[in-house]
């Protein structure tokens, strides 16, 4: 199945130590990612999310989709860590509260 959001790099303009330079990837959700993700919803919603929320969302099912910014740190093995997300879950209107209408 082919995407309309292709995986995007954004580099990081460099600085004067070779060993800051990072770069940010825009990506579907995978598996791996499950971990870093439910940490960063449980610190920035007052809502607790289940674990089948997260495996939905990396699966596309229930119409739950997650995209995640990865930052990627070039050297001394520093790896890759979570910058930012974006998870939505679509729904026609009649689905959704009333509270969600004002929205």
């Amino acid at each position: 199945r082919m995407s309309i959001f292709p995986q995007q790099t954004v580099m990081e303009p460099s600085t004067q130590d070779s060993r800051a330079a990072r770069s940010f990837n825009l990506r579907r959700m995978r598996p791996s990612d499950i971990i870093q993700l439910k940490a960063a919803h449980e610190a920035l919603f007052p809502i607790q999310y289940e674990h089948d929320f997260f495996h939905k969302a990396v699966h596309g099912q229930d119409r739950i989709f997650s995209w995640i910014a990865v930052r990627s740190d070039v050297g001394e093995e520093m790896g890759t860590s979570l910058a930012g997300f974006v998870t939505v879950k679509l729904q026609d209107a009649d689905e959704c509260e009333d509270t969600d209408g004002a929205v």
